[in-house]
């Protein structure tokens, strides 16, 4: 499985029916007999920030006061499960092969029923500054997926029921470069 879609089917304990599609469409797209490009200079740490990175620039599409935040906005029971690597390819059974970062957020401080408009204005920063965008629709909810320079994917969704998350996959790196990772619980709009 290639990350550059990819999204591990664990985000998050409150996984709707609509970001379950849109998971299972997204990793069906980047499935594939290649082997991963591997990024070998790549650690998890710096895989890590460069997601950070990635996310600061989506919320600057968003207005004064939104945030990333691993609790739901509005649900305590709805809190993503911590980021953490998976294998770039799931299918070979090798224990030591390349794994990738995945991070998870759900976005905060935006205007209530908001998520549809703020997901089109994080779709059109990243058109506006080149990041290839692929745009799908699943189920009640709306998906878009930039792929950055550095070989990261990120992932906003609108699961249609009024909530935004955003989410993202490091380049594949080597299973030696991983640990010592962190992902902060808030990042804020910069």
């Amino acid at each position: 499985m290639r990350p550059e879609i990819a999204t591990r089917t664990g985000v998050g304990r409150t996984l709707t029916a609509s970001a379950l599609g849109a998971v299972v469409l997204l990793a069906a797209a980047c499935s594939s007999d290649e082997e991963p490009d591997v990024d070998t200079a790549l650690t998890e740490v710096a895989a890590a920030a460069a997601l950070i990175e990635h996310f600061g620039e989506a919320l600057s599409a968003l207005p004064e006061g939104a945030s990333l935040t691993l609790a739901h906005p509005s649900s305590p029971i709805g809190a993503f499960n911590p980021g953490g690597v998976t294998p770039c390819d799931d299918n070979d059974g090798d224990a030591a092969g390349p794994v990738f970062l995945t991070l998870n957020y759900w976005v905060s401080g935006i205007p209530e029923g908001g998520a549809a408009q703020e997901l089109d204005a994080i779709a059109a920063y990243w058109d506006g500054r080149d990041r290839p965008l692929v745009r799908r629709s699943s189920g009640e909810g709306s998906t878009a997926v930039a792929t950055m320079p550095d070989g990261s994917a990120i992932v906003a969704h609108d699961n249609g029921r009024g909530s935004l998350s955003v989410s993202g996959t490091s380049a594949c790196f080597p299973r030696a470069n991983a640990g010592a990772g962190g992902q902060p619980e808030v990042i804020d709009r910069p």
